[in-house]
């Protein structure tokens, strides 16, 4: 499956850093497959626990489904907590939200470790109502966060006109998201991880995979990893080796602008809204706008310039509509595949036939998020530690 297509920004920004490829028989105690944001983090996470790990990558490191992430970290899901709360209960919803959230101060720790920080800046989220009816559920959604301890604000339309100059909506402001280079931040995690032992080799393939004496023997073209656990970090190319109940994988678009003069906006804060699909923005290090959405129910790219052109020129046209001021043109610009789960949940622990098998699939637009608690859960899970998320996620969850 292809994850991409398009003239990406992120890949511009920073050197590659190349791995060797495997080419001898090697042994380990766990091998993750898939070097993108789930298996950077996990190698990561096992590794600085003491565990022997080896990663290994079909292809480039960081060249999947993360070089075409936007970058906007934030603890809410696109499922609203008070919507969590009437189809999990109160308990587990807020539950999952925690994990979320947890996971955003675990990424800014990481990111602290690293040279350049992947980027990584503390920002708040600006949530818009798209239209006048979705107010009543912004109002929702802001009470279930703050009776639950959630960093949020209101801001009625007087206040979001004059602090934001946005006109005729209300918004709700949710504090301790971020902002990542998510390129940059695999890339320097990778280096973290190989310095406390991690083992990475790219252009790797897996072509087989074999279970004997509650071992694994992983084949690639001209090596093999024995190891006796297994944990799958495939993103949304997951099927190759395992049907993932209740998954879909739908189109995105996305674009970077030219680098602008000054900020565009108060606080350079990340911006979404209430629709569905939504729109979203964001600023980057060096000036530019970062814009999302156009969402279709596609399981596939479109390799057509026209299309891609005509839902970027979209995007841009919505941006033009909440601040008139700003003056911009696109230089990037691209579409994605990205998964969903049914119940807005990701896939991660471990398996329902094989105990010995793990996934850290983060299904949704919290990807980067979930990729972090997924981490601690399956570290967790291989230490036979008991982890309060667990079940959450897990994929034999009820629902």
């Amino acid at each position: 499956m292809k994850l991409y297509e398009g003239n990406m920004y992120w890949p511009k920004t920073k050197k590659s850093i190349k791995y060797d490829s495997l080419n001898a028989d090697i042994d380990t105690d766990i091998a993750i497959i898939g070097a993108g944001m789930s298996g950077i983090l996990c190698g990561y996470e096992l590794a600085k626990r003491g565990h022997e790990v080896v990663l290994v990558e079909a292809e480039e490191i960081a060249k999947g489904s993360s070089s075409a992430n936007t970058g906007l970290l934030q603890y809410s899901s696109d499922k609203m907590l008070y919507e969590f709360i009437d189809e999990l209960g109160k308990e587990n919803a807020v539950l999952f939200y925690r994990m979320c959230h947890e996971a955003m101060k675990d990424l800014k720790a990481l990111s602290e470790k690293l040279p350049e920080r992947g980027d990584f800046v503390t920002r708040n989220s600006l949530y818009l109502a798209s239209k006048i009816e979705d107010i009543t559920k912004l109002k929702k959604e802001y009470k279930a966060l703050l009776e639950n301890d959630f960093p949020v604000e209101y801001i009625d339309s007087k206040a979001l006109e004059t602090d934001y100059g946005i006109k005729g909506t209300e918004a709700m402001l949710t504090k301790e998201d971020a902002e990542v280079n998510p390129y940059k931040f695999i890339l320097e995690i990778s280096e973290e991880a190989v310095r406390l032992g991690l083992d990475i080799f790219e252009n790797s393939k897996v072509l087989d995979i074999d279970k004997s004496d509650d071992c694994f023997i992983i084949k690639t073209k001209d090596g093999s990893i024995k190891a006796k656990k297994l944990v799958y970090a495939t993103g949304y190319k997951a099927n190759d080796y395992s049907e993932i109940k209740d998954g879909e994988i739908n189109r995105t678009y996305a674009l970077a602008t030219e680098p602008i003069s000054g900020d565009s906006w108060k606080d350079r804060c990340l911006i979404w809204e209430t629709a569905r699909p939504y729109f979203y923005a964001r600023m980057t290090e060096d000036n530019r706008i970062i814009l999302g959405g156009e969402d279709e129910e596609k399981d596939s790219v479109t390799n057509s310039e026209e299309k891609l052109q005509k839902n970027t020129l979209k995007l841009l046209e919505k941006l033009t509509n909440l601040f008139p001021h700003i003056e911009t043109k696109i230089e990037y610009s691209w579409n994605a595949v990205f998964g969903e789960s049914d119940d807005g949940i990701p896939f991660i622990g471990q398996d329902t036939d094989d105990k010995d098998v793990y996934y850290c699939l983060g299904f949704g637009g919290n990807g980067t998020v979930y990729s972090m608690a997924g981490s601690k859960i399956i570290a967790d899970l291989i230490e036979g530690k008991s982890n309060k998320y667990a079940h959450i996620v897990s994929l034999d969850r009820q629902g």
